[in-house]
């Protein structure tokens, strides 16, 4: 009898380890994982931790342009499968910056790229591809000073109304690699009618203390009233820069 219900209590506690282990096991994945010498074999995805700090690695998962077709290959083959056309997430994504890097200077222009650049690179902080990003960049920095012939790009510039006063507000980029210190540049101001007011002593506005580093954009507000007095300037336009400071001690003018 004491045999018998020893047996049994043998066979409860089995049957409750396996138990357990089928719900973990239905619950895991088998995936595989690479020795330095190229052997694979299947294990369960949460012990590939305990294989990865003994030296194996991990499959990696490569995707094709776009995005929608992947496969999973040994870390030997990358290389390989890179080489004809497939990415890594991290290259995809960049893939993916570039292409609507192009296609926002296509339809809006050279800030609307360098906006664009501005708002994802956080995204590749720690892949390796945080060089190539500053390069896309300085490509349209580059492209923009030169067609311009200036190194600051007028990104936007509007009439804001705050408590009755009348502000200009401009956008800069600095797309020189130096920091900027000062800005001078003229526009014409305008009534609600379009007609022209001031003269060159109204249309002169200067950037003092700028601090804009290199590839940045800040936006700067001069009161209209002040440069237009009791003519209330309702826009303005034909923004023209003449003058930049750097803060190294040089400058540029037309």
């Amino acid at each position: 009898m004491k045999n018998a219900k020893r047996i049994i209590s043998m066979l409860v506690v089995c049957i409750l380890t396996l138990t357990s282990l089928g719900v973990y096991a239905s619950e895991a994945e088998a995936v595989p994982i690479y020795a330095p010498d190229g052997r694979c074999v299947w294990v369960w995805d949460y012990e590939v931790p305990t294989y990865v700090s003994v030296g194996w690695y991990e499959a990696v998962t490569l995707f094709d342009i776009t995005g929608e077709r992947s496969i999973t290959v040994s870390p030997f083959e990358v290389d390989a499968y890179l080489n004809v056309g497939w990415y890594t997430y991290e290259g995809l994504l960049y893939q993916t910056l570039v292409s609507l890097c192009e296609e926002n200077f296509q339809t809006y222009g050279f800030e609307e790229a360098i906006a664009t650049v501005d708002q994802y690179e956080d995204i590749f902080d720690g892949t390796g591809y945080e060089y190539s990003v500053d390069l896309i960049r300085a490509k349209y920095m580059d492209g923009w000073r030169n067609s311009t012939k200036c190194p600051v790009g007028i990104a936007d510039y509007s009439v804001q109304v705050t408590d009755d006063v009348r502000n200009a507000a401009v956008g800069f980029r600095n797309i020189s690699y130096k920091t900027i210190d000062c800005i001078e540049f003229t526009a014409s101001c305008y009534d609600a009618n379009g007609r022209y007011l001031g003269s060159s002593e109204y249309d002169y506005f200067t950037a003092d203390y700028a601090d804009l580093d290199s590839g940045c954009y800040a936006q700067y507000y001069w009161n209209l009233d002040v440069y237009t007095g009791t003519r209330r300037a309702a826009s303005f336009g034909n923004i023209r820069i003449t003058k930049v400071v750097y803060s190294d001690g040089t400058s540029w003018s037309r």
